[in-house]
């Protein structure tokens, strides 16, 4: 699923941008329509070098930067295109004209509506699609957020494309904070360029799992299981994280994840 770069095929006010790349594509080959360049230093819009794409992603806001990497977690997540746009115009136009919501416009013409992600899932060898939108409880219950959410969700029906509102709750408000640090905790091993071996990892997490305590500062922990193995410590905080971010050591991610604390396993 993804729109021709072929440049006939839309408005010439379109072009210019998709002739640069930006919405159309897949995997290491997409751009998203809207990056952290067009927002300036304004907000928490930033840039994510990604795991299952080899590309820098664009989030525009936390909860999509959150929603980012527990989305790379997936096993069946093969290409994750943010900030994906419908450049359909014609039908977005009708859409609005026939739900009664006001088109975006810019410089006098109308602008594509965009989906926070499109994703891609492959399961037994076939690939399936869904579009996601990432609001906070309170915006997933704005009136006018409401309205250009309806579009989206329309405009994807008639693609037979599940649309989905992303329930936010456990990783919004007071759960934040803390769920975005864990996540970029056990994503470390990633930006250490750590070349993952799973043999190794679960050798390590059955060592782990002999001396882990509830009341055992992490710390404490691999420095032992480190010892025992005779790996580096260095190694031993890759494997850890690895082993955080693949689930094999199934962490609580509403729990602060720290060094220096007992580590909260989920039951």
């Amino acid at each position: 699923m993804k729109w021709t770069s072929e440049l006939s095929k839309y408005p010439p006010y379109l072009q210019k941008k998709i002739k640069k790349g930006r919405g159309v594509g897949s995997f290491d080959g997409y751009q998203p329509w809207i990056t952290k360049s067009d927002f300036g230093s304004a907000g928490s819009a930033t840039t994510v070098q990604g795991i299952v794409v080899p590309r820098v992603h664009h989030v525009l806001s936390d909860l999509e930067h959150i929603y980012l990497m527990l989305l790379e977690r997936r096993p069946n997540v093969i290409d994750i295109r943010e900030q994906w746009p419908i450049l359909h115009i014609d039908k977005t136009l009708e859409l609005c004209e026939r739900f009664g919501v006001t088109h975006g416009y810019a410089s006098g013409a109308p602008v594509p509506f965009t989906i926070d992600f499109l994703v891609t899932f492959e399961m037994d060898g076939k690939k399936y699609y869904e579009a996601k939108s990432v609001k906070t409880p309170e915006d997933a219950q704005n009136s006018k957020v409401r309205s250009r959410l309806q579009i989206e969700y329309q405009w994807c029906r008639l693609k037979n494309c599940p649309w989905v509102l992303v329930k936010t709750d456990g990783f919004s408000g007071r759960n934040k904070k803390v769920v975005f640090e864990n996540l970029n905790f056990m994503r470390e091993w990633f930006k250490n360029r750590y070349e993952p071996d799973l043999d190794e990892t679960l050798e390590f997490l059955r060592f782990f799992r002999t001396l882990y305590s509830p009341v055992r500062r992490l710390d404490e922990l691999m420095e032992r299981t480190a010892s025992g193995l005779r790996v580096t410590d260095g190694n031993a905080d890759n494997l850890i994280r690895f082993a955080m971010w693949k689930d094999l050591l199934k962490v609580s991610l509403t729990e602060k994840i720290d060094l220096t604390r007992p580590l909260i396993l989920r039951s």
